[in-house]
């Protein structure tokens, strides 16, 4: 979390297997812009396991986890980012 946040956007990643290339988002627009990037179903896939027999404690588990994600977004920028969905 060291160094400047310029994030512009909140991306929000629900394509299995795939992330946000911070690399090529700065790349293709000349280091104009920085995204939060969040892989959503990566959280997902963590609550699975994390309680494979108990979809009720897996869905308390990836809310808490989508929270936080989103509160350490918050926390660094202003917090009026606007928020973008990828499937």
């Amino acid at each position: 979390l060291l160094g400047g946040h310029e994030e512009q956007y909140i991306v929000l990643n629900f394509i299995s297997g795939k992330t946000v290339d911070q690399h090529v988002v700065r790349q293709t627009t000349d280091d104009q812009v920085q995204v939060f990037a969040t892989d959503v179903w990566r959280l997902q896939e963590i609550a699975q396991k994390l309680y494979p027999e108990d979809p009720q404690r897996q869905n308390k588990a990836f809310l808490g986890e989508l929270i936080y994600t989103l509160s350490v977004a918050a926390t660094l920028t202003d917090g009026t980012l606007p928020v973008y969905i990828v499937k």
